[in-house]
């Protein structure tokens, strides 16, 4: 049976598996995740903050963190038209919160609301796999411009020189010019340090939409797969403050609500319309 809470954070602790928490302040997004005792997500300098308080790009780095950060649902990027950067998702508490606990399952649920834009979303995790669905209707009586990504965050030690990062790639497009030196996205931490690089993965036609990222040093495979989505991003930065490595799925690009209308790609919701979109996460221990 679903009971509400008002929790600030709700622990999910399976000690063998994959172990989180959900943060109801942070619309739900997740925070520290471990996975058979073995840290998986990242951390910033001073930890993951409950309630980021981000504008720029600067302060967006150095205050969000966890496992899943979600950016939206007005804006996506660059700050843009008024609307800070990755928008107020992360930023905004949910409510209506409830949770379900069986033997094999936790399931959190919630609303969060930004404008006209109403998200409700679904936790789902077990011993082995994280699952987010999130429905946004659009309230208003006129079409809305509603990007979401989902900013899936991979830090140390699970972020390592053996770290490898696949998938069905057909091309891909740095967002800013190549620092110098070529990047190798499938080996992050074997780049010379990277100060927030972003590239764009093109994917292959009818492939299966799922990143792995397998770690020989910890013995640990993570997937990341994700639904109702068209875009795909990375976000590498080695830099001591942050050594993060992310898998980023979307709907619109990185660089601002008024660049993606100008390349013609705004994402919009039309008037009463909704949109299921939605994450998954999938963790198991490598054969000895």
């Amino acid at each position: 049976m679903a009971q509400h809470s008002d929790a600030q954070a709700i622990t999910i602790d399976n000690p063998s598996g994959l172990s989180l928490t959900v943060l109801p302040q942070r619309g739900l997004d997740i925070g520290e995740a471990s996975f058979d005792g073995g840290i998986l997500s990242w951390a910033p300098a001073g930890g993951v903050p409950k309630v980021p308080a981000a504008e720029g790009p600067e302060q967006w780095r150095s205050t969000f963190g966890g496992l899943v950060a979600t950016c939206g649902l007005n804006n996506v990027g660059w700050p843009s038209e008024g609307y800070g950067m990755h928008g107020s998702f992360t930023l905004t508490a949910a409510h209506d919160v409830s949770v379900a606990r069986d033997a094999g399952a936790v399931s959190v649920t919630g609303v969060v609301t930004d404008g006209d834009l109403v998200c409700h979303r679904s936790v789902v995790v077990t011993d082995r796999s994280l699952a987010i669905t999130d429905v946004v209707t659009n309230t208003a009586a006129a079409d809305r411009q509603a990007p979401i990504l989902y900013h899936v965050n991979f830090g140390a030690p699970f972020l390592g020189a053996e770290l490898v990062v696949d998938g069905a790639v057909a091309t891909s497009i740095p967002r800013d010019p190549l620092p110098g030196a070529p990047v190798d996205w499938r080996r992050p931490a074997r780049n010379a340090v990277l100060d927030d690089f972003v590239i764009e993965h093109l994917w292959e036609a009818d492939a299966p939409r799922v990143m792995t990222l397998t770690d020989a040093a910890t013995r640990r495979r993570v997937s990341v797969g994700w639904s109702g989505l068209h875009r795909l991003h990375q976000w590498i930065d080695l830099t001591p403050r942050y050594f993060v490595t992310a898998i980023e799925p979307s709907n619109s690009s990185v660089q601002g609500r008024e660049f993606d209308r100008a390349a013609g790609r705004a994402p919009i919701l039309r008037a009463g319309e909704s949109r299921t979109t939605g994450v998954t996460i999938s963790c198991e221990n490598l054969p000895i």
